[in-house]
């Protein structure tokens, strides 16, 4: 058997063969696709997040619109309950007077 030499192809040959075109080529393609898809989501991040931002302020907007007249009522019958207690209080008061004197 005779010992034959194998000769390593040169980088030149390399570079020039159809297979490494085809693979530069997947390769390019593949990370190009990627871009795209990772930037479109991105921003479809964004307009989710905008989106639920203005329905997050428009519950809280309606919330308030529901709850300030609900506290309203609640604060008035808490005068009202409020100035009774103090009438009561003087009528309580001036019972103790008259009740003194006798």
């Amino acid at each position: 058997m005779e010992d034959k030499k194998v000769q390593q192809p040169t980088f030149l040959q390399i570079v020039r063969h159809p297979v490494t075109y085809a693979l530069v080529v997947v390769v390019s393609v593949f990370w190009t696709v990627l871009y795209y898809v990772t930037d479109r989501e991105s921003s479809q991040n964004d307009k989710m997040l905008e989106m639920q931002d203005r329905l997050y302020k428009q519950m809280i907007e309606e919330v308030r619109q529901q709850v300030t007249p609900a506290v309203n009522k609640v604060n008035e019958a808490a005068t009202k309950v409020d100035s009774a207690a103090v009438k009561v209080d003087s009528v309580a008061q001036q019972q103790k007077r008259r009740g003194g004197k006798r």
